[in-house]
């Protein structure tokens, strides 16, 4: 028998019929406390009483097992959103998480004002977005500008032509030799230089990129050249 706190005035076998519908699918017949303790079970149990003193109630068990139901599924959709809640809660981000990532892009900064000649850096993606949590990485770009010695006009010219749909000739697709490329090659030596973690230069990629974690604020970083 289920062990609920309502005793209705009914037999055993209906109020196991009545009672096993409420609960959860997987746990058929198998009561969960913080179920019955809810004001989901209590509202139902309350509409079992006036069906029970009800004239035409007798043998009426489909009446019963939509209440159940129809209270198994309010409860489930609330435990899920609260569950749901909670987890998002556990991985929002934090002003302090914010901050440390603002303490890594000021130091990235400071490296490319310091070796890296009319290089700026900037973020974007969820840091930016507002949509990231504690654990994201942080995804930034660098732009470099035409007074750079890391600026190479007709490469320039050939990664815009690519953008706008134009075929990319054979020499633009060996990427790893490019002065993009080189500058991320060049900047990867320096990360492992001021021993930054896990320091990875990914030339051969679509989009290269260098990745690395800050051992510091423990802050991952994905970063290309001009966001491409």
């Amino acid at each position: 028998t289920c062990s609920c706190s309502y005793a209705l005035d009914v037999g055993e076998e209906d109020y196991n019929l009545w009672c096993t519908p409420l609960l959860p699918v997987s746990e058929r017949g198998k009561p969960e406390v913080d179920f019955f303790l809810s004001p989901q079970y209590h509202k139902a149990a309350a509409l079992l009483e006036e069906l029970a003193a009800s004239a035409d109630a007798s043998g009426n068990y489909e009446a019963y097992q939509k209440v159940f139901e129809e209270a198994e599924a309010e409860w489930l959709a609330e435990k899920t959103k609260r569950a749901l809640q909670k987890c998002v809660q556990a991985q929002k981000a934090t002003a302090e998480d914010d901050a440390k990532r603002e303490r890594l892009l000021n130091k990235l900064e400071t490296m490319l004002q310091q070796k890296f000649d009319a290089v700026s850096i900037d973020p974007f993606g969820s840091f930016v977005s507002a949509f990231h949590t504690k654990n994201s990485d942080i995804d930034v770009s660098l732009t470099i500008h035409p007074s750079s010695q890391w600026y190479n006009e007709e490469e320039e010219r050939k990664y815009r032509d690519a953008q706008s749909g134009a075929p990319r000739p054979r020499a633009q697709r060996r990427q790893h030799r490019t002065k993009r490329v080189q500058l991320l090659a060049k900047f990867a030596s320096e990360l492992r230089w001021r021993k930054y973690d896990d320091v990875q230069l990914i030339a051969h990629a679509r989009v290269p990129l260098v990745k690395f974690r800050d051992p510091e604020t423990g802050v991952a970083c994905d970063v290309c050249v001009h966001n491409d």
